[in-house]
């Protein structure tokens, strides 16, 4: 039997199963499983060996292209909506003063960043389930993140900073608990994020 007919037959059998949220496209439209398949190799990034990164992604697959691009069900989180500015709980302090506090890790000053501001830029994490079967990307581009509720119980195993803003990311809601500031091509967090906040980065020299 033809391959491409089985592969038709399996994904009619799978579609009671698919969220209506999932899209078939080419695979390199799905950043979260193309950014997965360029890392297969990088077990210390998401703990999956190659092969079951691999195995992963077939059972993902929906068809292919008119150009033999393999295509896959993609569930890529939409943007999560901006913060309102608001004061927390049990705390009489303006949102967001708790950023006054935050120092870089590295030379450098931070501003909130206003209306007016020439820095732009997006926060993406990538992120999975506890059985590593659901692969996401969370796009950010406003400027308060208070509480990131897309990412209850799922886990970020990646992160990419676009643009040329940077952002305060921290590990409990309303930017409480340990923080780290990210900077254009920063490298993996060391904490599951729960807020984060676009600001305006403006290096010192020491």
């Amino acid at each position: 039997m033809n391959p491409k007919l089985v592969l038709s037959l399996a994904i009619v059998a799978l579609l009671p199963c698919i969220s209506a949220e999932n899209r078939c496209v080419p695979i390199k439209e799905c950043e979260s499983l193309y950014h997965l398949l360029q890392n297969r190799l990088n077990q210390e990034l998401h703990g999956l060996t190659p092969r079951q990164v691999m195995a992963r992604l077939r059972t993902l697959i929906c068809g292919y292209s008119p150009d033999d691009d393999v295509k896959v069900f993609c569930e890529d989180a939409i943007e999560e909506e901006e913060e309102e500015e608001e004061i927390a709980d049990g705390d009489e302090r303006p949102f967001g003063a708790h950023l006054d506090e935050v120092a870089p890790r590295s030379g450098g000053v931070f501003v909130t960043l206003g209306e007016d501001s020439q820095c732009g830029g997006v926060l993406k994490l990538y992120h999975f389930n506890d059985e590593k079967t659901s692969f996401k990307t969370l796009k950010l581009s406003g400027r308060n993140y208070a509480k990131l509720r897309l990412l209850d119980d799922r886990q970020v195993y990646d992160t990419a900073v676009e643009g040329t803003c940077c952002w305060v990311v921290s590990s409990r809601v309303y930017y409480r608990g340990e923080r780290e500031t990210m900077r254009p091509s920063w490298a993996k967090l060391s904490f599951q994020p729960r807020a984060a906040k676009k600001v305006v980065c403006t290096t010192v020299q020491h």
